[in-house]
């Protein structure tokens, strides 16, 4: 152990704990012996941190202790730490050390849940740099810990979710492409999030692109940036969306529905990490981590030929699996007390759970997955008259007797019907793949009375991919003719 480290494990030691445990997370030996020495004499037990595996186990053993964070802590930044604190469940009051230059990174860590900033220690500290930590500490210990978006962003303690988490862990300080594959609702953005926050890329922007809500006559440009004059409206120069994210994070969501024009472009990027803007003769650099997420089963888009191979490869290098709620049936109870909690605060209330509820919870299926989850919760809360939630109050054409449980999910068989036989949409004949597709959409419609978000969990697909294949495939006029008809 060095000489210092032990001497500073020795004050930490005599010191008072009065007031509690303070973490001090400071690299350099000199500032972190003041840091603690000062600390001390506030009355406060001061614990020294050398590396992240420390303060994870300090963190085990009291997470309610403020922790004094420099901004030169760790390799990965001070923003890595704090996305790796709240991936393993930890709410902490962080007060992190940064000086000038460190101005934005001071202010993302703001957002992300510190509690607050302090200018860097002088080459030799005075009074007030010392002071104004001082009075940061003392505020954090009347603050409860508390991310903005109301705790640790995957929830639970199930073995699939602890897996998921270690795999995150894992690929955040690589650049490989991660693809993350799971159903509707079951949180693939928080994952997408949780790699770019505990990663060295954390200090850099997280660039979200939903594929399925973006025109397709816009794509190319919103993506990849355009020109003045390079089409009617374009009156100034834009940077695309992958400029946004130079440095820092593209999330792609819901890449299965990008169409067939856009992939050599992407293909392109992802290869060569370069970009020209629409209208543009310039090839720009562009450093962005790319992380992609699908509900779709990607590699039968592959076999349709509706995704290239070679660009499957190239996104599909690390492939994330997000279990469904029906795969973590035991992370339920918490899940549910957890948005309950949130919504109570939200609506200034004080509810609970009857336990025959958390039961009947445990056993649903959860098709919508936590999307539907926390919607019930806050539905509960804002419907429920009494302070306890009992099984009266759940909505019974969810937990009436066989909801919940898998169906067949037949379609008529008559949808089936010759697919030889020609359907012209915009003077242009389908193929037979669009025709099944089409014909498969109408009747979804029908069985579902025209509820598009209906339809979308049903088929496992996003509603704007719905409402995109309405409008290409013109459905809308078919069920309108249909319903005529009848």
């Amino acid at each position: 152990m060095p000489l210092l480290h032990e001497a500073e494990t020795k004050i930490a030691a005599r010191s008072s704990s009065v007031r509690g445990r303070v973490l001090v997370a400071e690299k350099d030996p000199n500032f972190r012996h003041w840091l603690i020495n000062a600390v001390n004499e506030w009355g406060y037990d001061a614990v020294p941190i050398l590396d992240h595996c420390s303060l994870i186990m300090e963190m085990e053993a009291d997470e309610q202790a403020p922790v004094i964070l420099d901004v030169d802590f760790d390799a990965a930044g001070p923003l890595a730490v704090m996305g790796q604190l709240w991936l393993d469940g930890f709410e902490p009051r962080v007060i992190l050390v940064c000086d000038d230059e460190s101005f934005e990174i001071g202010e993302r860590a703001m957002r992300m849940g510190a509690l607050a900033t302090v200018p860097a220690l002088a080459t030799v500290p005075r009074s007030a740099d010392l002071q104004a930590i001082r009075k940061a500490l003392s505020s954090a210990l009347r603050i409860p810990g508390g991310r903005p978006n109301g705790g640790s962003p995957l929830l639970g303690n199930s073995a699939a979710i602890r897996e998921m988490r270690d795999q995150i862990r894992n690929v955040a300080d690589s650049d490989a492409a991660v693809m993350i594959i799971g159903e509707s609702g079951t949180g693939k953005e928080l994952v997408a999030r949780a790699i770019h926050d505990c990663s060295r890329r954390a200090a850099g922007q997280y660039v979200p692109v939903n594929m399925a809500a973006l025109p397709e006559n816009l794509v190319e440009s919103v993506l990849f940036g355009y020109e003045k004059g390079a089409f009617t409206g374009a009156d100034h120069r834009q940077e695309g969306m992958c400029q946004h994210a130079d440095g820092g994070t593209l999330f792609l969501d819901e890449i299965g529905e990008m169409n067939r024009e856009l992939q050599p472009k992407l293909l392109r990027f992802l290869q060569n990490h370069t970009v020209q803007r629409v209208g543009s003769t310039f090839v720009q650099k562009v450093d962005a981590r790319v992380v992609s997420a699908t509900n779709r089963n990607i590699q039968e888009l592959v076999d349709l030929g509706a995704l290239r191979e070679d660009l499957f490869f190239r996104l599909h290098v690390i492939p994330i699996h997000v279990p469904s709620l029906r795969e973590r049936q035991e992370d339920i109870p918490l899940l549910a007390e957890t948005f309950l909690k949130r919504k109570c605060q939200q609506t200034r209330r004080q509810l609970s759970f009857s336990g025959d509820v958390l039961d009947r919870l445990c056993k649903y299926s959860w098709p919508g997955n936590i999307r539907q989850l926390e919607n019930l919760i806050e539905r509960l809360v804002v419907m429920t008259k009494s302070d306890v939630i009992g099984t009266e109050c759940l909505p019974s054409e969810w937990f009436s007797s066989g909801h919940g449980k898998s169906r067949s999910g037949k379609i008529h068989t008559h949808f089936v019907t010759d697919l030889d036989q020609p359907i012209l949409v915009n003077d242009r004949q389908l193929t037979r793949m669009e025709s099944a597709e089409r014909q498969l959409i109408i009747e979804s419609l029908n069985r579902h009375n025209g509820n598009v978000s209906a339809v979308a969990r049903f088929l496992g697909v996003a509603s704007a991919t719905i409402y995109r294949k309405m409008r290409v495939l013109e459905i809308g006029k078919a069920v309108e003719n249909k319903s005529k008809e009848s």
